[in-house]
């Protein structure tokens, strides 16, 4: 025979709406205790901070940014993902995203084909004095 609820003996006679109620009954509590644990769970961990360079008047000069980015981080290289490749080390640096500076952290890279010197990009100070970024290259 099959199983039963506790409250049914083996053999008794039972309606299949008895058994519906019953296995209702016992999901519906279930999903309660989920909601219950998940209502007790500590709230997520706050988004890392983020490096703001505003003030009162403004980042940015007709479109360009008023603000050189902060000193770069030093950065750890990790080991090289695979030794057999030609896989080069391309370094971390700041990038604008419209409203501050945000560290992209460095990443090992596969060269495209035919090209192996990573130069790195700069943040460059205009004689407006603005900054822009010039991207870096594969040479």
């Amino acid at each position: 025979m099959g199983r039963f609820p506790h409250h049914v003996r083996p053999g008794a006679r039972t309606s299949r709406g008895t058994v519906l109620i019953v296995a209702c009954s016992a999901v519906l509590a279930s999903a309660c205790v989920h909601y219950v644990a998940a209502a007790n769970a500590p709230p997520p961990p706050p988004p890392p901070p983020r490096l703001s360079l505003h003030n009162a008047t403004g980042d940015l000069l007709n479109g360009a940014i008023r603000y050189p980015p902060p000193e770069p981080y030093t950065e750890t290289v990790p080991a090289r993902p695979d030794s057999t490749s030609t896989w080069a080390w391309v370094p971390g640096g700041f990038k604008w995203d419209g409203t501050t500076y945000v560290w992209v952290p460095g990443e090992w890279v596969v060269p495209p084909p035919g090209r192996h010197q990573w130069t790195a990009g700069s943040w460059n100070e205009k004689d407006d004095g603005t900054w822009a970024f010039t991207p870096g290259s594969w040479h």
